[in-house]
Formats: C-alpha cells, sequence, structure tokens
C-alpha cells in the first residue's frame, strides 16, 4: 500500500501528471517514469468510451471508470 500528499494548502508538494490519450494503446505508451502515484490519464476513444485510469504505487492504471451491468442498467 501507498500513498504521498500531492498538495497541501494551495501549494504542490509533488507533481502528478494528467495525460488526454486518444486510445487505450496511446495510454499504455506512457514512458514509466511518468507513470507516478495519482497521475491521471483520460481516454477519449477507450473500450467503453471515455474512460479514467490513475496510477498506482506500481505506475500501473486503474480503471476509475463505473462500469454498470446489464442486471443494474434494468433496475
Amino acid at each position: 500500500m501507498a500513498y504521498k500528499m500531492t498538495k497541501r494548502g494551495s501549494l504542490d508538494n509533488e507533481i502528478s501528471n494528467e495525460f488526454i490519450c486518444d486510445t487505450v494503446e496511446d495510454m499504455n505508451k506512457i514512458d514509466n517514469k511518468y507513470r507516478t502515484l495519482g497521475s491521471i490519464a483520460m481516454v477519449i476513444s477507450g473500450d467503453t468510451g471515455f474512460e479514467v485510469y490513475m496510477a498506482n504505487s506500481q505506475g500501473e492504471w486503474n480503471s476509475l471508470t463505473g462500469v454498470v451491468s446489464e442486471e443494474e442498467q434494468g433496475e
């Protein structure tokens, strides 16, 4: 488990990056040195349309986009 404080008050303590990508493939090409904990990647044309990802402490992208199952849509 890992965490970092990126902002305290109005001052940045550590930089996290934001990326806008056309596709998931483009996002996966981002160099690991820029995938810092809390970095955000917005994908315009993902598998389910617009998708948002956040990097974990290992530099892996995790989806923040909620997926709705067919059962939930029918409720």
